[in-house]
């Protein structure tokens, strides 16, 4: 059963359409469009997303969230092209990312290479774990929904 919101009051665009000087997110959890996080720190703060993914992580399942660490499979997501910079630092509070102190932070923001369904090449930030991952359950698909869209979620794409 598919309980994913629908997405409203977003442009999905693909990587070509993307403005070259906006600030970039790629999110594979809660803050993807049609889940809870989006809504409340996305929706209407968002000019566009693609559906993109990141070929150097690996997923785990922490509780309600996901956690990506480096690594060697693919994770799925999106790239969220967001009006203003500033909300870059309301996410940076949501995943504990502290820019005084990464070292003590949840997760650290770094800048990545994702692609589209194209293959096309998007520059953004993404949020890297920064806690252990022992105990934690792979996500082996590299997509994460609690929801169980694990598998299919992006079934049309050219895998």
């Amino acid at each position: 059963m598919n309980n994913a919101k629908p997405l409203t009051n977003i442009s999905l665009k693909t990587a070509n359409e993307l403005q070259e000087h906006t600030t970039k997110v790629f999110v594979y959890g809660t803050l993807k469009p049609g889940y809870g996080n989006y809504s409340r720190y996305c929706d209407g703060r968002v000019s566009g997303a693609v559906p993109a993914t990141f070929d150097h992580g690996t997923l785990y399942h922490v509780s309600s969230f996901p956690a990506m660490v480096k690594g060697v499979r693919r994770v799925y997501g999106f790239v969220l092209e967001l009006c203003s910079p500033e909300i870059l630092d309301w996410l940076d509070g949501l995943e504990g990312y502290r820019k005084d102190n990464p070292a003590d932070s949840m997760y650290r923001r770094h800048r990545a290479i994702v692609r589209d369904s194209t293959g096309a090449s998007i520059r953004c930030w993404t949020y890297i774990w920064n806690c252990p991952t022992d105990g934690l359950a792979l996500v082996p698909s590299g997509n994460w929904d609690p929801r169980g869209l694990h598998e299919g979620y992006f079934k049309d794409w050219p895998i």
